[in-house]
């Protein structure tokens, strides 16, 4: 699945967000059954909850796209650091993330 497209969620919009936060699970969830059918292990961890204001989720997020990262040969920018209540910041996350869910789609030839 292709986030790219919810990559325009508007900051503020907790229902939009949430649908954004469903499509992004899915979104790993395909990655990960990507890269098994690949042979490429996957340490998919349950992204259930929401990274506002939960730094622990921004950490195991971040973990996770870097595994995936090193299992394909993918750089991971830094997705941590980010306070997703700060409109810029917010809007910078999911500008970056986007690019890498469109970066690691093209690496494994995911194209929906």
């Amino acid at each position: 699945m292709n986030i790219a497209i919810y990559a325009d969620t508007p900051f503020g919009d907790e229902d939009a967000f949430n649908e954004f936060l469903g499509h992004h699970a899915a979104a790993h969830k395909g990655i990960a059954e990507t890269m098994m059918r690949s042979g490429l292990q996957s340490n998919s961890i349950p992204l259930a909850d929401t990274p506002m204001d939960n730094q622990p989720w921004m950490l195991d997020h971040y973990q996770l796209h870097i595994g995936i990262g090193s299992q394909i040969g993918l750089g991971t920018p830094d997705l941590a650091s980010y306070d997703l209540k700060d409109e810029t910041q917010y809007t910078d996350w999911m500008a970056v993330h986007s690019a890498l869910h469109s970066a690691i789609n093209a690496k494994l030839g995911i194209t929906s």
